[in-house]
């Protein structure tokens, strides 16, 4: 059973910052109107909370715990704000999926037989801030549940796992992928090194 005494204290930040980074990164993917920020934030909170009372992997309980004292939300608020400084919303986007691929390799090392039910959460809390807000729509009217973007975005969450099975399955020496598939490619790599 993991815990927080078995990562370094920047490792366990990381850990912590990674349920934020889940829904920042769905929201910088497709930015909602201000009430759909709201609610997309609401999404993540209730995720942590809940996680909190009822959920059985002690590692996303210790996540969720921590989350629930002020230091564990300031440490987590200040990752956060080190992603955003100074960055375009894409750049924020692609920090945030960069900062959730070094989580990912941190519990492949420390915690892999917590890491699946781990991303597997993150993945929910992201499908669950996609859902939360419309896009499109003025002052949380109107609009559409899910945008495209939004779509894309949760994808990346699962997606490169299932391509990376086909690659290591069939034993294939070449992968012929268009640009937008790279970020996809890159994350192949990494869960195959593992």
């Amino acid at each position: 059973m993991v815990s927080k005494s078995d990562f370094a204290p920047v490792e366990w930040a990381r850990i912590v910052q990674a349920p934020l980074l889940a829904g920042f990164a769905v929201s910088c993917a497709d930015p909602s109107s201000f009430i759909g920020s709201i609610q997309e934030s609401f999404a993540t909170a209730k995720i942590v909370v809940e996680g909190t009372n009822n959920q059985t992997n002690p590692l996303i309980h210790a996540v969720c715990q921590e989350l629930a004292t002020s230091n564990g939300r300031a440490d987590a608020r200040e990752g956060l704000r080190t992603i955003s400084q100074a960055a375009k919303i894409e750049d924020m986007k692609e920090r945030s999926l960069e900062a959730l691929k070094d989580v990912a390799n941190i519990l492949a090392q420390k915690a892999p037989q917590d890491a699946n039910a781990f991303k597997d959460w993150l993945k929910d809390i992201a499908t669950k801030v996609a859902e939360a807000g419309t896009e499109g729509g003025f002052l949380g009217f109107g609009g559409i549940k899910v945008s495209d973007l939004e779509k894309a975005s949760v994808g990346l969450y699962s997606y490169p796992t299932l391509m990376a099975a086909d690659i290591l399955l069939y034993k294939a020496t070449h992968v012929p992928v268009g640009e937008d598939q790279k970020q996809h490619l890159e994350l192949c790599r990494d869960i195959a090194l593992k």
